[in-house]
């Protein structure tokens, strides 16, 4: 087994494991597991760039043939999007994804918020780490009951954005659109 941990500082942010090295001729030689991360489907130039040069895998540009039920030679496939199911039945035992089916109930602000709300209203003490959430527009009959009275401020976060485009503040229902 390989275990990539180039910088010690660093083990256990990169414990990407390895069954079997691709590369063993180089490994009898350095030591080292050259792990190859399939980034396709990713536009972030940072996390190509932090694969190859900081965990210093191969990067590779694959398409895979999930018809035919073959995934192509790589250690890691970093996916933007879901992965689905039918890659996930495909993978070979020592390969590894970025995301899996079912993720987005976690990473998507609607519906982490809605989630959240809900374990709340089953559990009120053990969920009262986080502010109250309304999901607009199923929620805005009772969203709208927060603005009478005292003037409050509001984070409005579009369900679509990320990385903090699109959020602002308000203080008046009207202006949430």
């Amino acid at each position: 087994m390989c275990i990539r941990d180039r910088n010690k500082e660093h083990a256990n942010y990169f414990s990407i494991t390895n069954s079997g090295c691709k590369d063993k001729k180089r490994q009898e030689e350095t030591g080292e597991c050259v792990l190859i991360a399939n980034v396709l489907n990713t536009e972030y130039t940072i996390i190509k760039e932090v694969l190859e040069k900081e965990i210093k895998c191969k990067l590779s540009y694959v398409v895979e043939d999930l018809k035919n039920g073959v995934t192509k030679d790589w250690d890691l496939y970093w996916h933007d999007l879901n992965i689905t199911p039918d890659l996930l039945s495909k993978l070979k035992p020592h390969q590894k994804v970025n995301h899996f089916p079912g993720m987005e109930t976690l990473y998507k602000k609607n519906l982490l918020g809605k989630n959240l709300s809900n374990m709340r209203r089953l559990f009120p003490e053990e969920y009262a780490f986080f502010p109250a959430t309304w999901v607009l527009p199923e929620d805005w009959a009772e969203f709208k009951l927060q603005f009478n009275g005292k003037p409050r401020t509001f984070i409005v976060k579009p369900e679509s954005e990320s990385q903090g485009r699109g959020i602002y503040l308000t203080r008046r229902w009207d202006c949430i659109g």
